[in-house]
């Protein structure tokens, strides 16, 4: 059940959808400019309890922040860091699956490490190879 959204709660929710990215606490916070760190964590708490946004654990250590949207999954870059939405309803299968053998699923959570297309464009050849398959 979705609660009432206080002021610092509708905050952190317009830099999540300002920035359509993945933010951490700290950075909502140092966006914020008026927010204690204390009420920063204390609203996406909430936000995340409320269903609003969804608290996603990478391996970079730290939880990172989402507007709750359509299903799909993401890719954390190993290369730069950078996490990016894949379009996919995977969550959809994986509840149906856990309905199958009785229990209920709340929340599905699909994170991919691999490396991201912008890095593998930058990747360059070292001189004197060739790419000859044969």
């Amino acid at each position: 059940m979705k609660s009432e959204i206080t002021h610092q709660m509708r905050e952190v929710l317009n830099l999540l959808d300002q920035e359509n990215l993945h933010l951490t606490a700290e950075e909502i916070y140092e966006q914020s400019g008026q927010m204690s760190r204390a009420t920063v964590y204390r609203a996406l708490e909430r936000l995340v309890e409320s269903g609003r946004v969804h608290r996603l654990s990478t391996d970079l250590g730290k939880a990172i922040y989402e507007r709750v949207s359509a299903p799909h999954l993401h890719l954390q870059c190993r290369q730069c860091g950078r996490l990016y939405d894949i379009p996919a309803d995977l969550g959809r299968v994986a509840m149906e699956a856990v309905g199958f053998y009785g229990h209920e699923a709340h929340q599905v959570e699909v994170m991919t490490y691999g490396i991201c297309r912008s890095c593998l464009a930058s990747r360059t050849e070292p001189a004197g190879t060739t790419n000859n398959l044969t």
